[in-house]
């Protein structure tokens, strides 16, 4: 069942349908009002802060439910009671370093914090797990026990801390029922799997009622099937990245006739997809290898032939991120020379000069295979490079002393 307070299984657009928190993300990853109209930041006594929100007036939930203070505090009685702040929300700042919580009056929410933390407002906008839910949700209403039936997914089971005596009994939700522009309405199930789920618009949203009275979301068991169904028109919208191939996009978006029928359109990067090189194991400890590994694989190729709708970054995050909107250097080009030379500390490049009469190879044979290849298909990279490196011996030395400088 949807439920705001935990992370899964649950999808990330649809909880932001139906659930909102007390802020939410504007353009530019701006901080905005949504269940607060406002808030001010005073420095407390203990360290921290005091976030005070002014809740927003005349909003219902789903069903019925009237939005006020006491039901942010259950809210938040449920989200960090006992153990769950540090055991299932210790992992950023609003469950670390939230001292307590309390309503000033019916309209007025107080969050105090045990220390000064930059991004706590950020942190509160995130689509879990700081979403508010009806207090009819709660098993045991808006009396429920935070310790004895709390909303937490029934899996979590009961949850002891480490710093905290307290134990927590996980309960669930009986109900899903949030403030948001769209209200769940069913979902069908096949075999154990969801197969379609059933939204529609909620007309007394406080923000105004969306335009879609209803939507469907169904699920699809290839991308095959998905092409299929919004080519016979029995699909209206596909949405998302990794839905449809890059390859599919385009020939929809570059066909005449498929053009007329189906628009294509591609919003800002809200996600950047990466290659993690484990600096924590061999051989990607050694800084070299990494930096060979970086240099010899033409990033720009790559995309250009498997993901052309995509482009090439420089940053972990999207530039319209929090605090990303930053030039990040060294920018690690495609260079496959520098690749030979930084790889096993530049003996792979002294053997590179002799390769061509050795017969069996020796201990180095494969030492320019693992700089250049762990992991990465880069063999075709590893032969190049060993002709480059032979073809341009003077380079090779400007090179390799540029990197001893």
């Amino acid at each position: 069942m949807q439920n705001a307070h935990v992370y899964g299984p649950n999808e990330f657009f649809s909880n932001n349908w139906v659930y909102e928190g007390l802020v939410a993300f504007g353009s530019g990853g701006t901080v905005v009002p949504s269940l607060a109209k406002s808030w001010e930041v005073t420095p407390n006594d203990i360290g921290g802060d005091n976030y005070t929100f002014q809740l927003r007036e005349g909003v219902t939930f789903h069903d019925g439910a009237e939005w006020n203070c006491a039901v942010a505090k259950l809210n938040f009685d449920h989200i960090l009671a006992g153990p769950l702040a540090e055991v299932k929300h210790g992992w950023y700042g609003v469950g670390e370093k939230t001292e307590d919580w309390s309503c000033a009056d019916d309209m007025t929410f107080v969050l105090r914090t045990n220390l000064k933390h930059e991004s706590y407002l950020n942190e509160l906008a995130l689509i879990r797990p700081t979403r508010m839910m009806s207090p009819n949700a709660f098993v045991g209403g808006a009396d429920a026990d935070p310790l004895e039936s709390n909303s937490c997914h029934l899996d979590w089971g009961t949850v002891d801390g480490t710093d905290v005596q307290e134990t927590v009994k996980c309960a669930g939700i009986q109900s899903i029922a949030g403030t948001g522009p769209f209200k769940y309405v069913s979902k069908t199930e096949a075999d154990g799997a969801t197969t379609s789920v059933v939204f529609e618009g909620n007309g007394f949203y406080w923000g105004g009622a969306p335009d879609i009275e209803r939507l469907e979301i169904v699920r699809y068991a290839t991308d095959e099937e998905v092409k299929e169904a919004l080519l016979d028109g029995t699909l209206d919208v596909v949405w998302g990245a990794g839905v449809l191939s890059d390859s599919d996009i385009v020939e929809i978006r570059d066909d005449p006739l498929l053009s007329e029928k189906i628009q294509v359109a591609q919003g800002d990067a809200v996600q950047n997809a990466m290659v993690i090189l484990n600096t924590g194991n061999p051989p990607f400890d050694d800084i070299d290898v990494r930096k060979t590994v970086i240099h010899a694989i033409n990033k720009g190729k790559l995309l250009e032939k498997e993901l052309p709708l995509s482009q090439m970054v420089d940053n972990i995050f999207p530039r319209g991120a929090p605090y990303c909107d930053v030039d990040l250097t060294p920018r690690w080009s495609h260079d496959l020379e520098k690749a030979v030379l930084l790889s096993c500390g530049g003996t792979a490049g002294n053997y590179a000069v002799g390769a061509r009469s050795a017969e069996g190879g020796g201990e180095n044979s494969n030492a320019l295979a693992l700089g250049l290849g762990m992991g990465i298909p880069l063999a075709l990279a590893a032969v190049a490079a060993l002709y480059l490196y032979s073809k341009n011996e003077s380079l090779a030395k400007e090179l390799e002393g540029a990197k001893r400088s």
